[in-house]
């Protein structure tokens, strides 16, 4: 689902709440939820439980403010212009209501024509009343974008499913009975409650204001739709024997009928669906204009942006910090180790780093050494003695070059025969300073008396003493 639309619905002793959502360009129930008012008349603690720990960013909300809390006039105008009927709306309203709304706020449908002349359905509404319903679901941080009037709001939710007929809203507060007609409220009649009256007082009256807005638009046989926590199975039964055509709007969830109860909640929540793109009356305007969702949302990314730069600076200043001392110790490591080397290699020239050079002097010293005979293969002297012993006495061979390194020792020269070389070679091999011989290169010479070869002895630590 890309987007949530929440339709509450605020009674005097609970909140009802209906969620939709849309799915491929459909509008799609997908939960009614409900809790009680504690104390009664303030929904507080029912719309945090109810909605408090389930906000999503994007959710639309709409509630409807009881019908007796505006002034509803039916305006004409020659022009369909919004502006234009803005500017001359309070000039109106004024004219036509008993008190001055001077710091009313005043909202309006959209314009219909006839004729070329131009109705329109305007509210007025003291601040006084719209603060207290708005205060609740700004405690608890729910985004209320649509605050309309009823029963304008549930006509308009339920254009579709009532495309004409009588509404009648059966609340604890109020009882409206209103004529619809393609989601607008032609007229209505209200019946102010402080608590829900009897079923035969709410039988009487929905009868009685039906059949006179019936007859007083010229209609017959239209259908009346009663809603809300009044609408009890015994009141239907008994509207359906007085009354031509009931019906109960049908909405289903998880295949079971949503009550009558939670139908306001439902044509709430198709209500934010259509958003104001129909022109609905929405009281969230001057200063009770709601403040966006990316507002707040911009004010958090701005104050996590400002912790991300103090972390990201306090890291770099950590950071910039261990550098410096780093860096100190590491010159303080090379004056000491230049210090070491002048010590160590008086009259020698610093021309490269100093542990390079200190390496390769270091270097210089082993190999002199080895032609010493200081180290674990001794000197050449040494190897050239343990090759005379080892070679069998009765063999003729001639060493022509002896190749010394710290690993290897090459001897490259002659003798009489295949044979002979192979035996050299494993007497050799027996030496406890010299590994397995290997025979690189065995071949007769020009004029046949001699073979001549190469053969590679790897050198021996020799073992210590336990």
């Amino acid at each position: 689902m890309s987007r949530r639309f929440i339709g509450i619905d605020i009674d005097r002793s609970s909140v009802r709440v209906a969620i939709a959502g849309e799915e491929k360009g459909e509008i799609r129930l997908l939960a009614i939820l409900h809790a009680p008012c504690d104390p009664p008349g303030e929904p507080d603690s029912a719309l945090q439980e109810l909605l408090g720990a389930d906000k999503q960013l994007g959710d639309r909300m709409a509630a409807a403010l009881p019908a007796g809390a505006a002034f509803v006039r039916r305006l004409t105008f020659p022009f369909a212009e919004s502006r234009k009927i803005a500017a001359a709306l309070p000039f109106e309203l004024a004219a036509r209501l008993p008190t001055s709304i001077d710091d009313f706020i005043l909202a309006h449908q959209a314009p219909r024509e006839d004729e070329g002349i131009f109705a329109v359905t305007a509210a007025a509404v003291d601040p006084a009343v719209i603060a207290p319903v708005l205060a609740p679901f700004d405690a608890a941080g729910l985004p209320l974008q649509t605050l309309d009037l009823a029963p304008f709001a549930q006509a308009a939710g339920l254009r579709s499913q009532i495309p004409e007929g009588i509404l009648a809203l059966l609340f604890e507060e109020e009882i409206i009975v209103a004529l619809v007609e393609d989601g607008r409220v032609l007229d209505h009649r209200l019946l102010p409650v402080s608590t829900m009256p009897p079923e035969d007082k709410i039988l009487s009256f929905v009868l009685k204001e039906s059949e006179a807005l019936q007859r007083g638009a010229g209609r017959s046989g239209l259908v009346l739709v009663p809603i809300g926590a009044g609408a009890t199975p015994s009141l239907l039964d008994a509207l359906s024997r007085q009354w031509e055509k009931v019906m109960i709007p049908p909405f289903f969830l998880d295949g079971a009928e949503v009550p009558p109860e939670f139908i306001p909640a439902v044509a709430l929540a198709l209500r934010a669906a259509r958003g104001e793109k129909e022109g609905g009356i929405n009281f969230r305007r001057g200063a009770f204009a709601l403040k966006s969702e990316w507002g707040a949302l911009k004010r958090g990314l701005i104050a996590a942006a400002i912790l991300a730069t103090l972390g990201l600076s306090l890291f770099i200043a950590s950071a910039w910090l261990g550098y410096a001392d780093r860096a100190r110790q590491a010159e303080s490591l090379r004056q000491e180790m230049t210090r070491a080397f002048r010590e160590t290699f008086p009259g020698t020239p610093l021309l490269a780093e100093v542990p390079m050079q200190m390496q390769s002097k270091i270097n210089e010293l082993e190999n002199r050494a080895r032609l010493l005979g200081v180290g674990p293969q001794g000197s050449a002297l040494t190897l050239l003695n343990e090759i005379s012993l080892r070679t069998p006495a009765d063999l003729r061979v001639d060493i022509r070059e002896f190749t010394y390194t710290p690993e290897t020792l090459r001897l490259d020269g002659s003798t009489t025969s295949f044979d002979a070389i192979n035996r050299l070679a494993q007497s050799l091999g027996a030496s406890p300073m010299f590994g397995t011989p290997q025979i690189s290169d065995a071949k007769m010479s020009l004029d046949g008396s001699l073979v001549d070869f190469r053969l590679q002895l790897p050198l021996l630590a020799p073992k210590e003493s336990p």
